[in-house]
């Protein structure tokens, strides 16, 4: 069965590559990598970047990687291509596994550093709306946030 990347290919990324001592261990990717979220980074045909976890998953399952599916760290340590520790999933199935090792931000209200409000506004419109009888509509154009955002503040779904 031929490879799915030229020998050239294969050989230029596995010099990049510092293997673990057995076999569960994490390969550590020397090469380049992505300055914000520590990914390893590879050119492949026509100096197209791509990363290197993706391209250690196709070099070794001899396949390409469905369209649209993510590859998943079972070590969750983005610098490794340990093709032992990668699998195929969809967005949903990281975004559960995130939730499932308890990974996910635990920011909330004015922790958030795009977050246009302070808890105290949060508070005024909770009350200007429960007890005062302002509408969402009003409360939106008062705060200068969208309508969406006052239902969700009012009905306890953001700024719990």
């Amino acid at each position: 069965m031929d490879n799915i990347y030229d020998d050239k290919l294969i050989n230029r990324f596995l010099v990049k590559i510092e293997i673990g001592e057995n076999d569960n261990d994490c390969w550590k990717w020397l090469g380049a990598f992505h300055s914000k979220l520590g990914y390893g980074s590879f050119c492949v045909n026509n100096n197209k970047k791509a990363k290197a976890h993706r391209i250690s998953f196709e070099i070794f399952n001899n396949r390409k990687i469905k369209e649209g599916m993510h590859i998943l760290h079972s070590c969750d340590n983005p610098n490794c291509v340990n093709p032992k520790h990668l699998s195929e999933g969809t967005h949903q199935d990281n975004m559960d596994d995130k939730v499932s090792k308890n990974r996910q931000s635990r920011l909330n209200g004015e922790q958030i550093g795009t977050s246009k409000l302070t808890k105290e506004q949060v508070d005024l419109i909770r009350n200007k709306f429960n007890l005062d009888g302002v509408s969402q509509a009003s409360l939106s154009r008062e705060f200068g946030i969208h309508h969406s955002n006052i239902h969700r503040i009012v009905n306890f779904k953001s700024w719990i």
